[in-house]
């Protein structure tokens, strides 16, 4: 009998043994998604939701531990008949104490997340400026140099560029999806932070700092990706003209026909939303920092038909993530200086940035990047410039201005208003900060126009804390302003300030687009101020390049020299014949010389260039002409300072001398011996040549180069000059050519 017993308590044992183990597979089968992880932060303040499967009609409860072992916080719920489940507690007020949170299923722990933070929590989307990461930028890798360590209390959830969704045979799905299978969560201490978002993380640590809490980023972002791909079937179906906008441009795929051919995560409308944001909807954000446009900047996409969009993105998320207070905010950044299609592409897209923050102060807020240093990785190109910590910093200005109310110039000013006086333009800007403030001596980026629709570089000064007056002395009636309004504007350096510091760029504008014929496209070799300028030309030609060439001469950029501005260049030679020429061609990777893309070449719009000279030496200079090169082979002299002359003396008498060259006079070959044309020829110039003549050693200083309207109505001037035929061919060219102007006269 106690054999028969003791078998009996065996089987029991066993049996219970069995039913335990079966009890824990049961179990197993409960889990969380996969974006819940050790090191976690939620929202504080707020809920925080954990989701995922398990059996049916399960109870499923959440408890959140302190440092001492205490629930401080629970919830619980029942799984769902599909297998579903959420359960969520509200979440404490945010600091740097890491708790556990433990999930049962029928009593019994299936997961514990440890470390768990929270505070402020922001998703980070956009296209390859935004997904950058961190080892790569400028100063993430100087402080992975300097075996720095990055801020522990900055979390990022890592979502890889092209995340698993359980389907390998559906890269690109239909549907929203509900967890990525592959994606992480980080730290300032770990390795991984390196590959978070450079503007992801400077944006989250200066939050830090600011706020006195963790704070978290949802990193989520596509190099290449367009605007159309971040939102959702659902949102795009119940906006009528977002939709017909799709549909018009070819770019509005039905459900059914989604598989009919191959999609494209980067532009297919809702592709991001349905694989990288739609994932998201259990987290409760604080708001959104953007940082894309550059795929968008074309011709299909008009300044309305881009703000129509990326309103809709504001509004569809502000319900994606359940933001109860109002619209959830956005933090965007206007695009860093490159060229696109046209030279003043960027200056629209940008401008259309920051009038998204007018329309809707409380929510949305825009900063403006055109002056952070352009370094950049060449193996991506200089549209990704490497400088990401100062757009990471400007970004959380902008958030704790307005989010947290900390701050007074939320985003990038534009104009109020433009008053016309006295032959000026007082521009009166809006979001200012304490006030108005320029870096540097003076002011650069303003250009002005008249009736013609003409801009031309002008004048500036802060007049009061909102208000810049505008002029040109040879517009005397001014009818639009426009500033900073090119691809290359990064000089541009008028700023809103706080507590007497500089904070963030006016932002590019005009004040009047009935008047845009001829836009001021920056040649910065003209106001003589630097060695090196900078250009944008494609991936392997773009970067620094010198300013201005010399031929038999030596220059610099000195203060010594300067007639107005910060700087003028000195021209320094010993020889008889030498030259200066700004750099407006590049030799390129071919060997091949080519137009600078991004200056303008097109000078038909003006009637005279003008400069001034000062001789520093003891003898006379001749400035023996100007040559301006059309098409790298055709050589045209202007007239100098109202004459038939292409040359002019400037005396050793140490005073500035303005030289004035006649744009609708211009000389063959440099030749005055013939009949002179207007400046319809300068559409495709391609160089300017100062060429001097001196005796002995040759001191010049040289600045402030100008130009006017085009003035001149004749087409052809038949005032050859005797006294300039040096030759038997050059007189007979002139007599021919008075013969041709006396017919001209009498019969025309």
């Amino acid at each position: 009998m106690k054999k028969f017993i003791s078998a009996m308590l065996i089987i029991l044992i066993a049996l219970s043994g069995q039913a335990i183990v079966c009890a824990q597979t049961e179990t197993a089968s409960a889990r969380l998604y996969n974006y819940y992880d050790d090191g976690m932060l939620f929202k504080h303040s707020s809920e925080a939701i954990f989701a995922g499967t398990a059996t049916p009609n399960a109870e499923i409860t959440v408890e959140l531990i302190d440092s001492n072992g205490s629930a401080v916080r629970s919830g619980n719920g029942t799984v769902s008949a599909d297998g579903t489940f959420k359960v969520s507690f509200t979440t404490p007020e945010g600091g740097f104490g890491e708790y556990n949170v433990v999930l049962k299923e029928n009593g019994i722990t299936f997961d514990t997340l440890e470390n768990v933070v929270f505070g402020e929590l922001w998703i980070a989307c956009g296209q390859s400026n935004m997904s950058y990461p961190l080892g790569q930028s400028k100063t993430g890798i100087e402080s992975i140099e300097k075996g720095e360590k990055f801020n522990k209390w900055v979390r990022a959830l890592i979502i890889p560029f092209y995340p698993l969704n359980g389907d390998e045979n559906d890269p690109v799905p239909a549907d929203p999806q509900t967890e990525y299978y592959d994606a992480f969560w980080t730290n300032g201490e770990e390795s991984h932070i390196q590959g978070v978002s450079a503007v992801g993380y400077y944006f989250a640590e200066k939050l830090v700092d600011e706020l006195g809490m963790p704070v978290g980023i949802l990193n989520t972002s596509l190099g290449g990706s367009g605007i159309i791909s971040w939102l959702s079937r659902e949102a795009i179906d119940t906006d009528e003209q977002v939709k017909n906008d799709l549909i018009r441009h070819g770019d509005y795929i039905k459900y059914n026909k989604w598989k009919e051919n191959e999609q494209n995560i980067y532009g297919d409308m809702s592709a991001n939303f349905n694989s990288k944001i739609a994932p998201l909807s259990n987290f409760r954000v604080s708001g959104m920092i953007w940082y894309q446009g550059e795929s968008d900047i074309n011709s299909n996409w008009n300044s309305e038909r881009f703000k129509r969009t990326f309103r809709l993105i504001q509004e569809s998320y502000t319900e994606h993530f359940s933001y109860s207070d109002g619209l959830m905010p956005v933090i965007a950044t206007q695009l860093a200086p490159f060229l696109y299609y046209s030279e003043t592409a960027l200056a629209e897209r940008n401008e259309d940035f920051a009038s998204l923050h007018y329309e809707r102060p409380d929510s949305i807020a825009v900063t403006s990047i055109h002056d952070v240093p352009l370094t950049y990785t060449p193996v991506v190109g200089a549209i990704h410039p490497e400088s990401k910590f100062e757009v990471g910093n400007r970004m959380a200005y902008s958030a704790m201005s307005l989010v947290y109310g900390e701050k007074n110039a939320c985003s990038a000013a534009l104009p109020e208003s433009c008053e016309i006086k006295d032959g000026c333009a007082y521009v009166k800007l809006k979001n200012v900060g304490d006030g108005l403030a320029v870096k540097g001596k003076s002011i650069k980026g303003f250009t002005v126009c008249g009736d013609n629709g003409i801009y031309l570089p002008a004048e500036a000064e802060i007049v009061s804390t909102d208000t810049v007056k505008v002029s040109n002395a040879d517009i005397t009636e001014p009818k639009s302003v426009a500033y900073a309004y090119c691809a290359t504007n990064f000089e541009s350096n008028l700023y809103a300030t706080e507590n007497g510091e500089l904070a963030i760029p006016v932002s590019p504008f005009v004040t009047n687009k009935e008047y845009n014929k001829h836009f001021w496209v920056e040649r910065h070799w003209n106001e003589c101020e630097s060695e090196k300028i900078w250009h944008s030309e494609g991936q392997e030609t773009t970067g620094y390049f010198d300013s201005w060439l010399t031929e038999n001469a030596n220059i610099s950029f000195t203060s010594s020299s300067c007639y107005s501005g910060e700087n003028g260049m000195e021209i320094k030679s010993e020889s008889s014949e030498f030259s200066v020429k700004p750099v407006m061609t590049i030799v390129g990777t071919d060997g091949k010389i080519s137009r600078i893309s991004d200056n303008d070449h097109n000078y038909t719009d003006y009637g005279t260039m003008s400069f001034y000279i000062r001789n520093n030496g003891n003898n006379d200079v001749t400035l023996t002409s100007v040559d301006i090169y059309r098409d790298l082979k055709y050589k045209y002299s202007p007239a100098v300072n109202e004459t038939t002359d292409i040359s002019a003396v400037i005396p050793a008498d140490g005073q500035w001398h303005k030289i004035t060259l006649n744009l609708n006079k211009l000389y063959t070959n440099g030749n005055n011996c013939l009949p002179s044309i207007i400046n319809n020829k300068l559409i495709r110039t391609t160089d300017i040549i100062f060429n001097f003549e001196g005796e002995g050693s040759s001191d010049l200083s040289f600045d402030h180069v100008r130009f006017t309207p085009e003035s001149g109505k004749e087409k052809m001037n038949f005032d050859a000059d005797y006294d300039n035929a040096e030759t038997f061919f050059e007189k007979i060219c002139v007599a021919l050519t008075k013969f041709i102007g006396l017919i001209f006269s009498v019969f025309i």
